[in-house]
């Protein structure tokens, strides 16, 4: 792989951005509301039952 020096970082930016920034706070985020609506609505259906 031989880049231009002055492209090569600028890509390898993106991509670690990208990969690591952008994704995780999201996925992460998602994971514990979908862990908390399913204890809220656990709870919610045994008070009704």
């Amino acid at each position: 792989m031989d880049w231009p020096i002055g492209v090569y970082p600028a890509y390898v930016a993106v991509d670690y951005a990208r990969l690591t920034v952008v994704p995780e706070p999201g996925t992460a985020a998602l994971a514990l509301c979908g862990v908390v609506l399913m204890a809220a609505c656990r709870r919610s259906l045994r008070r009704l039952s």
